[in-house]
This record gives structure tokens, sequence and C-alpha cells, in this order.
């Protein structure tokens, strides 16, 4: 009786073996990675490759640990643990917009899982890299057009550049200050109510000729502007 119930066969009836249990298969770790992106690419969204080094499964025995044919069955490459560690290639699909610092998840291509089990997920922390020309203000695109005192004052039109490869043709007012921003509709980030922000920046010539500092001048004795008079 006591033999039945504890399987000890001590005394009582005959032995039985005990049963042994099946080993219980374990999700892979989740793995986080840094992907330094060029800003176009964030903003139209690109497929690119992560490389790193983690965790993968054998492929000697395929992630069982186990060797057929050898006695111990333990499998030479990985030592019976199912995972080595090596470097390896993640093919990354990058939402048109991503913002930097932002996360993107890809299911079960993280650690490899233990006794069947299912790899974990493989996070990545998108990193864009800054553009010499152009800036994002959630979804709107951003730009710093330089610009002279005169197109200021009496207006132009100005062909603007664009994250789409093409250009824009923003009317600048006369009379407008320097450090105004004007918004051009429809031209922020794809799929997206943003606007192309264009900011201008007056350039004041750091080595006039004799000619312009002559007619700054005589444009200086005409100017009624006293734009500090109230001090």
């Amino acid at each position: 009786l006591f033999g039945d119930l504890f399987g000890t066969g001590s005394g009582f009836g005959s032995p039985r073996s005990s049963r042994s249990r099946a080993p219980r298969s374990q999700r892979g770790r989740d793995l986080s990675s840094t992907l330094s992106l060029p800003f176009l690419d964030a903003v139209h969204g690109t497929t690119t490759a992560l490389s790193l080094v983690s965790e993968a499964s054998c492929d000697t025995c395929r992630g069982t640990g186990a060797a057929a044919g050898t006695t111990p069955s333990t499998c030479p490459t990985c030592g019976g643990r199912g995972r080595v560690t090596r470097p390896r290639t993640v093919k990354v699909r990058i939402p048109a917009g991503v913002e930097d610092g932002q996360t993107i998840r890809l299911p079960e291509r993280g650690g490899p899982g233990s006794n069947g089990g299912p790899a974990g997920d493989l996070y990545v922390t998108v990193d864009v890299e800054p553009h010499p020309d152009f800036g994002r203000l959630g979804d709107n695109v951003t730009i710093t057009v330089p610009v002279t005192y005169p197109e200021l004052v009496l207006g132009t039109d100005l062909h603007v550049p664009t994250i789409d490869a093409g250009t824009v043709t923003v009317r600048v007012p006369p009379g407008t200050p320097s450090g105004r921003t004007l918004r051009v509709a429809g031209r922020g980030i794809p799929g997206t109510s943003g606007a192309l922000l264009v900011t201008l920046d007056v350039v004041v010539p750091t080595t006039p000729s004799d000619t312009e500092k002559e007619l700054i001048e005589q444009l200086a004795d005409e100017s009624t502007e006293r734009p500090r008079a109230r001090w």
C-alpha cells in the first residue's frame, strides 16, 4: 500500500520506479538594442539590418542540448545548454514617422527558449541622427532659411527644399521681420497633418565691400526706423 502511494516499494509489494517528469518549456529572454537611423529614413520608413551579439539556438542540436548517437547524449557545441552566443543579423522594419527614442518590438526575435519554449522579444530603440537642414517638431518638419535684409524689406519668393527631395515656393511678404516662421501646410511628416515650418534668418555681411558700406550708411541716414526710441 505504502509502496503504491509513495513509490518506495520498501517492505510492501513490488518495487516501482518513480516516473521522471519531463523538462518544462521556458520562454526566452527579452533583449534590447539601439539602432542609429538617418533622419530621412526615420521620416519615410525603411527596412534595415541590425547586427548584435546574443544567445541563439544551437545549430548542432537544434536547441535540444543533446547529440544523437553519443553516450551521454550531450551536445559538444553548446555543452547541453541548447544555446550559444554568437553574432547575428536581424531585419528591422522601421515604420514611417518613427521618432527619436521610440522603441519598436520585434516578437520572438530575442533570446531562444528552452525545451521547445518560444523565443523572447527584441526591443529596438531608434536613435535618429540629426539632419544638416531639417528638424522635427511633433508632426511638423522644421527648416531655417538664410535670407538677406533686402529680401525681408522688399519681399521675395523663396525656393525651400522639402523632405521628399523637391522644393516648395514660399512667399515672403514685404516687411517681414527676421525670425518669422512661415507655415507650409501638408509638407510635414508623411501620413500626418503636419506642416513645413520655415524660419527666416537674416544674414549679416561680415566683410562688406566699400560700395556696400557706402550704401548701408546712406540707408542708415535715410531710415526713419527708430527701434529703440522707447528707451
